[in-house]
């Protein structure tokens, strides 16, 4: 997240992939839904909506599980 805030979207592109990758890993569905929820963040930041709106569609899923 703070990477997000800092404009550091390449980064926080690659946590937000390794906290997802982390988060499948261990079965964390709570982690899964933040990490896509960051993802969309950058996406959106980005302007490719199509793609935030397809990351929040999946990480609202998960959270709502």
């Amino acid at each position: 997240m703070l990477a997000w805030r800092q404009g550091e979207f390449r980064r926080a592109t690659d946590l937000g992939e390794q906290s997802l990758r982390i988060s499948r890993d261990i079965g964390d569905r709570w982690g899964m839904a933040n990490a896509l929820f960051l993802r969309e963040m950058v996406a959106r930041s980005q302007a490719d909506y199509v793609r935030a709106v397809a990351l929040m569609e999946e990480s609202l899923t998960l959270f709502r599980e």
